[in-house]
């Protein structure tokens, strides 16, 4: 299967499901259009990614990335499965990102375990945990769970780094000291600030539009 450029990373949409109602996404708007085009992210599909052996086995590529543009990956059955496919062939890291709610601490030890010091676990929490306002449906007590299961319970020295995604609204960008502060102190490796798309909720347009910028705890 040639490829006339270098692969940077394979991005998996494993699933469609997700568990929230955040503004911008095409599952909460009712533009007949778009429920017509994006019907099978509203009916909530799911790949199989044994279909997919070959491009993981065969290709030259640096990294995977599982991201939730249209539904979150913790809830494709067969994420671990899957990990642990893709750790028997390439070496490459791991990047998952997630909104992190209603899952155990059994999951998060199950996926903690397969993963590798190389992968990345991104929580997408917008703000403090418990004043995530775009995030509409997220479980404040689930995410810390999962956030301690995978930063503070697994060996250090084996477990993936845990990372905050924090996108700048309105109601959060005069917050950032408090947002890295408890970032910090929940357990995470780094934090990244990033600004939205707001097209169809203005409200939330925040005042800063400057460069994507991090924040790491590393010692």
């Amino acid at each position: 299967m040639p490829f006339s450029r270098n692969i940077n990373y394979l991005h998996f949409g494993l699933t469609s499901k997700c568990t929230l109602k955040c503004p911008e996404c095409v599952r909460t708007m009712s533009n007949p259009t778009l429920n017509t085009v994006w019907r099978d992210i509203k009916e909530q599909r799911q790949i199989d990614w044994k279909q997919y052996r070959s491009i993981i086995k065969d290709l030259s590529y640096n990294s995977i990335l599982f991201c939730g543009n249209w539904g979150d990956p913790i809830y494709y059955t067969g994420l671990i499965e899957f990990i642990v496919y893709i750790k028997t062939v390439t070496d490459v890291p791991i990047v998952i990102h997630t909104n992190g709610s209603y899952k155990d601490a059994n999951f998060w030890r199950q996926l903690g375990t397969v993963l590798q010091q190389d992968d990345n676990v991104v929580f997408s929490i917008d703000g403090l945990i418990d004043d995530d306002q775009y995030r509409i449906n997220s479980d404040a007590t689930s995410r810390r769970l999962g956030i301690s299961t995978l930063a503070n319970i697994l060996p250090e020295e084996t477990r993936p780094r845990v990372s905050q995604k924090c996108i700048l609204f309105r109601y959060n960008e005069n917050r950032i000291w408090q947002i890295v502060t408890e970032s910090r102190k929940l357990g995470f490796d780094c934090i990244i600030f990033d600004t939205p798309i707001t097209d169809n909720n203005p409200d939330l347009t925040p005042h800063y539009f400057g460069d994507r910028f991090e924040v790491h705890f590393d010692e």
